[in-house]
């Protein structure tokens, strides 16, 4: 019985080493689309410009000009980055377009999407991206909305812009306070001789985010000062203020 647990306990941890180790994983949305340098598998084997990976009787190399990355997270479904513009070459002949398609739960497929083949892979364990440059996100678009039977700018159409692209999504109620100390300029009783004292400040505001840098709410402000004749206080006074922001 220890026997065996040891096994599985081993079994787990080797499984989470190998999880974890997938380099790619920390890609988010915002990283994407963009194009591919290199793809690199546990055994240190490279898919770039120059050498290729081979998946049972598949082939994988880059196809004309680098391979692009894009990224689909549906709702209530896994995330994937997939792997376009590569070429796969047949060991009994032929040739193919195809996609590696790297999903979220830590799965990946080798894609023919002329044949409907899919294959399923040991994933690599880094995916190397290069920098986003504007044209490169514009050009690797356009791709992208070509592959989608979408028209391109280039062709005459319009293409609307993504409902969320640009805009600023409201972040909710923005509080904030801060503490300090109120500083008088000039005693508060005239023709006397007294003295008003430095005195505690605090403000409290709360706001609500409308745009990027538009937010409307509310200010309370109060601070106290000591009023004292010489030696003997006279009074306090406390200051309540109360503004309506923007």
């Amino acid at each position: 019985m220890r026997q065996h647990l040891c096994v599985l306990v081993c079994t787990l941890m080797v499984l989470g080493c190998a999880t974890s180790s997938l380099l790619w994983q920390r890609y988010t949305e915002n990283d994407f689309p963009a194009r591919v340098n290199s793809v690199t598998t546990r055994q240190g084997n490279v898919l770039d410009a120059k050498s290729g990976l081979t998946y049972r009787l598949w082939t994988v190399s880059f196809g004309e000009g680098k391979p692009y990355a894009s990224y689909k997270c549906p709702q209530n479904a896994i995330c994937e980055i997939i792997i376009s513009n590569l070429r796969c070459d047949h060991s009994a002949g032929g040739r193919a377009s195809c996609e590696l398609k790297l999903y979220d739960n830590a799965t990946c497929e080798l894609v023919i999407p002329e044949t409907g083949e899919r294959l399923q892979i040991r994933c690599p364990v880094n995916v190397s991206l290069e920098p986003k440059s504007k044209s490169d996100k514009d050009q690797t678009n356009n791709v992208l909305l070509e592959k989608q039977g979408v028209a391109s700018p280039e062709d005459g159409t319009v293409v609307p812009p993504k409902e969320k692209g640009g805009q600023y999504l409201p972040r909710g109620l923005v509080l904030g306070l801060r503490t300090g100390v109120g500083i008088p300029t000039q005693t508060v009783l005239n023709n006397f001789g007294n003295r008003t004292s430095v005195g505690p400040l605090v403000n409290f505001e709360a706001l609500y985010a409308l745009r990027e840098w538009v937010r409307v709410g509310i200010m309370f402000e109060w601070h106290r000062h000591d009023i004292d004749l010489g030696g003997p206080q006279f009074g306090a006074l406390n200051i309540f203020s109360l503004l309506p922001t923007v």
